[in-house]
């Protein structure tokens, strides 16, 4: 069975909501967990070029801020479940990219992504990252169709 799941956070509704379905699972079966956020280059956008023009010093905790949030969340819930688990933290404009290098650089064997919840047509979308995801992967990846309604 599988003995350390990858699963990438985002700051979605959802996001914590994969939290609890994955750590859930990896107490089921006795695995090891890595969250992973990505944030976009904020430096690269307009409103960070802002932010580093009018507070440089803060620059970087203005734009990892929520993503340390979220992460530090999701591994106190999974020590609340007695499931061992770290964090990483990336920056990069390609998330997919930074999910499969920690996929191999953590030796992770599963990968459990959320897809939105669609409906009809947009039900064959999963999602562009977990689409990338799904099309690169070494690895098996579980897709956990989550909806912000709480379905």
């Amino acid at each position: 069975m599988y003995q350390h799941l990858l699963v990438p956070l985002d700051q979605s509704p959802l996001a914590m909501r994969l939290a609890e379905y994955s750590i859930k699972f990896a107490s089921e079966i006795g695995a090891t967990m890595t969250f992973i956020t990505v944030c976009q280059d904020f430096e690269g956008t307009a409103e960070g070029a802002l932010q580093r023009t009018l507070s440089p010093d803060r620059f970087i905790d203005i734009a990892l801020h929520e993503a340390k949030q979220t992460l530090q969340a999701a591994l106190d819930l999974a020590a609340l479940h007695g499931v061992r688990a770290v964090t990483q933290l990336r920056i990069g404009d390609a998330p997919f990219e930074e999910i499969i290098n920690e996929v191999h650089s953590s030796a992770c064997d599963l990968v459990v992504m959320a897809s939105h919840g669609h409906h009809g047509l947009e039900r064959l979308l999963v999602g562009s990252q977990t689409q990338k995801v799904l099309d690169s992967a070494s690895v098996p990846v579980l897709v956990m169709p989550l909806r912000s309604n709480g379905e």
